[in-house]
């Protein structure tokens, strides 16, 4: 019998919600359209960049703190767009890369990138460390808005990477440092439910651990993602340090 729908091949992996109602009201409450981001990432660069082969494959990555889709473009993907529901992602992001560009040794990087995250007045550290030109004139104005505001909470972590990943950041700071312009490309301010209307296809769409976190349904996030994947496309979540992937058949 023919099925109904889009069809997947799951590579023998199951997505299921891990966390009870409770927990997850609590987390959708939190993820708003202005939440906090990381300023680093938890996931294993290295090991992702290993793991996963996107050679000349246009790339749909959750935003976060902007890693993992520095991370694809250093494998050699073709473009990488990023997605994400809150705007900070894209701040944090283009500060990451903007410090990148600006100074020559990594180092000097985390020290800016950690001088940034603490301060009280955004606006006052951006010009400090010479990047206030290198980010968006919209990002610059969410800056001055939020400083007038007296807003004043770190926008990420607040720590230095983890060693592990040191290695790793060091390669996409050369890779930025090499680039002429900023390295991603278009910054979509949707959640995943939103995702099915963007308009484009992508081979590649790495959601992290949105769906394990997010307590979504695995088969309703292929579906809303179905209209954005071609034929042979792949879905990537992460749980833990493992990844699960789906891939687009024909009906």
């Amino acid at each position: 019998m023919k099925q109904k729908g889009p069809a997947f091949r799951r590579n023998n992996i199951q997505f299921k919600a891990l966390f009870n109602k409770s927990f997850k009201t609590r987390l959708v409450k939190d993820m708003g359209p202005f939440m906090t981001t990381w300023t680093w990432t938890n996931e294993p660069l290295e090991k992702f960049a290993a793991d996963l082969d996107v050679r000349g494959k246009s790339v749909l990555s959750i935003c976060a703190g902007g890693d993992m889709a520095l991370t694809f473009l250093l494998n050699g993907a073709k473009f990488v767009d990023v997605f994400d529901k809150t705007i900070k992602a894209r701040f944090d992001t283009e500060i990451k890369i903007a410090t990148m560009r600006q100074y020559k040794k990594f180092d000097t990087v985390l020290r800016k990138m950690a001088a940034f995250d603490s301060a009280a007045k955004k606006v006052d550290i951006l010009k400090k460390n010479r990047v206030w030109n290198k980010i968006s004139p919209q990002m610059r104005a969410l800056a001055e808005t939020w400083d007038s505001a007296g807003y004043n909470t770190p926008f990420g972590n607040g720590r230095r990477p983890f060693d592990e990943n040191i290695a790793h950041y060091k390669k996409i700071h050369k890779l930025v440092q090499g680039m002429s312009a900023p390295p991603l490309g278009e910054f979509i301010w949707r959640d995943l439910a939103g995702m099915s209307g963007v308009g484009k296809k992508y081979d590649v769409i790495y959601l992290s651990n949105i769906p394990e976190y997010g307590g979504f349904d695995w088969n309703a996030v292929m579906e809303t993602l179905s209209p954005i994947l071609p034929d042979g496309g792949q879905v990537i979540g992460m749980s833990g340090n493992k990844f699960h992937i789906a891939t687009k058949i024909r009906d």
